[in-house]
């Protein structure tokens, strides 16, 4: 988990909004082992209280420090909202709360505690879960690795979503392959077509449109070829270097964490 108890101003931020995102994201992916459909729009209190009740049905105990948790997203509530910076003792005090709800939810849910397992140890597929748990491993000490890892799985997901809803030709056939004058011209073609192919494919695999613009900011670009098999596969084209820092890591991960997970609750 991305928090640090001490320091500056910024990385005390950092800190309650990382502590506030990692226990949302378990929550979420509890929901998802539950068989638990959580809305888009929901609000922290309602995502509690959806994976809460049938938590509390499959465990027979509710999920844990419940008021030390609310006190947590209240608190990056104010740094949002107010401008209200968590003291050192305050954050030290949120981020033991949050390590002993993740450790307990973790072993209760899976048998295994904070240390010994990943957020993505969920996704399916195999490939996909592996190049996550890569992406995690290296958030804090390689966020360069983390960031190509995990947008070579976002994109490799992004792919087999794709191929469930029906893969085609971007200018719909049009144009006709054996026409030497006609291939030359779709290939110019191709370029825009493919860019409008992408912006109906994000609204229709439900990604969202305003973080996935951040993360096309602040990414390396994945690109895809022919006879793509796994995310290994997947090219990247550097950001900037300043761009490889560990929050960036966080967020591309997180991203691509809950949009694969959606995916695969849509069955895609």
């Amino acid at each position: 988990m991305n928090a640090i108890n001490t320091g500056t101003i910024v990385r005390r931020v950092v800190s309650i909004h990382n502590i506030d995102m990692a226990i949302e994201t378990t929550l979420k992916t509890v929901a998802t082992e539950l068989g638990v459909n959580v809305s888009r729009e929901a609000r922290f209190p309602e995502l509690w209280n959806t994976v809460d009740n049938p938590y509390t049905v499959q465990f027979q105990k509710s999920l844990p420090l419940a008021s030390e948790i609310r006190r947590i997203h209240e608190g990056r509530n104010a740094v949002q909202h107010r401008g209200s910076i968590p003291s050192e003792t305050d954050l030290k005090q949120h981020l033991e709360y949050a390590r002993q709800f993740l450790d307990e939810v973790f072993l209760t849910v899976t048998g295994l505690d904070l240390n010994q397992i990943f957020l993505s140890s969920i996704i399916e597929n195999a490939d996909v879960r592996q190049m996550m748990e890569m992406a995690e491993k290296n958030v804090s000490s390689n966020p360069k690795a983390s960031m190509e890892a995990s947008m070579k799985s976002f994109m490799y997901a992004k792919i087999l979503a794709q191929r469930q809803l029906g893969h085609f030709d971007p200018t719909f056939g049009v144009f006709d392959p054996r026409d030497k004058t006609q291939l030359a011209m779709k290939k110019s073609v191709d370029e825009v077509a493919k860019r409008l192919v992408d912006r109906f494919s994000t609204v229709e695999l439900g990604i969202d449109a305003v973080l996935y613009s951040r993360i096309r900011r602040i990414a390396p670009h994945p690109m895809i070829s022919l006879g793509v098999q796994s995310p290994a596969d997947v090219a990247i084209a550097d950001t900037m270097q300043s761009n490889y820092t560990e929050s960036n890591a966080w967020t591309c991960y997180n991203f691509a964490l809950e949009t694969i997970l959606k995916w695969q609750e849509m069955g895609l």
